[in-house]
């Protein structure tokens, strides 16, 4: 079972975990708050290690990309602060209401976009949306 699973692989762990440092170091994220989000850094780990997404730099802005199910790309901007002003509508608590907002916007298709997505599209934007609520 073990060797199958790593036939889903189209990168390495370590080149997986290189990108996530990508993206933690380009937004200077503590190790502090990382550590409250362990599951959901090694999810990111396997998601990028499945090739769902693709972090890199582009010269000095950060890029993200998510292919989804269908192939469909979905491009994700460097946070700015009109993206998380698409968040003040929502209850403070309403934690998933907030992230769906923030993606929607980052990516530039709407909250109402990320609202539709399901399965292992959705896990992989919710890994990306609570590391980028830590910004």
């Amino acid at each position: 079972m073990g060797k199958d699973k790593e036939k889903d692989y189209k990168f390495s762990e370590q080149v997986a975990r290189d990108q996530l440092e990508i993206f933690i170091d380009f937004y200077e994220i503590s190790d502090k708050d990382l550590t409250s989000m362990e599951r959901t850094t090694e999810k990111m780990v396997e998601h990028i290690r499945k090739a769902r997404v693709d972090i890199k730099m582009d010269g000095d802005e950060l890029k993200v990309k998510q292919t989804l199910k269908s192939g469909t790309m979905l491009n994700y901007s460097e946070l700015r602060g009109r993206h998380k002003i698409a968040m003040k509508k929502k209850e403070e608590l309403d934690i998933h209401g907030r992230m769906y907002a923030l993606m929607g916007a980052i990516c530039g298709d709407g909250e109402r976009a990320i609202q539709e997505l399901k399965g292992v599209d959705l896990s992989v934007v919710e890994c990306l949306g609570g590391l980028f609520l830590l910004v």
